[in-house]
């Protein structure tokens, strides 16, 4: 069994009714960056923003729900 380190990487997924103002609180409200965009422009994939701390081994991905 891997031991979890401080330092271990996470990934946290949060559907989002309308990103664009999940976007804004994540980032105005709390402070992130964004770290990564996708527009799902694809058929079947999602329109989806990582948001975090530059450098840090975890961020918070919102992804759209509708």
């Amino acid at each position: 069994m891997k031991k979890i380190l401080p330092t271990s990487p996470i990934r946290i997924a949060r559907p989002s009714g309308d990103l664009d103002a999940a976007e804004r609180f994540w980032t105005r409200g709390v402070g992130m960056d964004v770290l990564w965009r996708a527009e799902g422009d694809a058929e079947g994939e999602h329109r989806l923003v990582m948001v975090g701390v530059p450098g840090a081994p975890w961020h918070l991905e919102l992804v759209d729900d509708l």
